[in-house]
């Protein structure tokens, strides 16, 4: 006290120990809602990384043949094998008739065999299959000039861990859909 009798006030710095465990324990709850919603957000935005890296591989494909006046082919191999070996890539030779083309999607090329072609990998996208229609390990789509028209075919990207999928549907007109009925990003299959 001082000579006039008023207490002086002391000034508190720092947090209490309950302040502490409360602030502690609301992030604890806020964590433990979020972490499921994240791991979801992943595994959906692998799934759709990897059905715009193989619709970017088809699209390429057509844009090089009508470009070029001449057929070219999307090759994918490994499929259904496992989630990170399969890959998505295109060339100017058949893989198929001349066994060009390795089961890891290397030695594609276009014009020139210096100028090799980019390469979408399962490695990239964690937990993510890539399926032919025809269910076999490999599949070719020819895209043909100057005739305009590219084998029918199907593929699908699905998750491991949900089971989402994805398809990406090649026309004998060329035209190529992607859908899905589990990702909003795209119409209804």
């Amino acid at each position: 006290m001082n000579s006039k009798g008023e207490q002086k006030s002391h000034s508190q710095n720092g947090v209490t120990f309950v302040e502490l465990l409360v602030t502690i324990s609301i992030i604890g709850i806020l964590a433990a809602i979020a972490l499921p919603y994240y791991g979801d957000y992943v595994e959906r935005q692998r799934l759709i990384g990897a059905s715009e890296a193989v619709l970017s591989q088809l699209q390429h494909a057509k844009r090089l043949s009508i470009s070029n006046n001449r057929g070219v082919f999307f090759h994918a191999a490994s499929l259904g094998v496992s989630s990170n070996n399969w890959c998505a890539t295109f060339t100017e030779a058949s893989g198929g008739s001349s066994g060009y083309i390795a089961a890891d999607c290397s030695n594609a090329y276009i014009t020139d065999v210096s100028n090799l072609s980019p390469v979408a990998r399962g490695s990239y996208f964690d937990g993510i299959y890539l399926t032919a229609s025809a269910g076999t390990s490999s599949t070719e789509i020819l895209f043909a000039m100057p005739e305009l028209e590219s084998d029918n075919d199907e593929l699908t990207l699905t998750s491991e861990r949900s089971g989402r999928r994805v398809v990406l549907e090649v026309s004998s007109q060329m035209k190529i859909s992607i859908c899905s009925d589990d990702i909003g990003n795209y119409s209804d299959c």
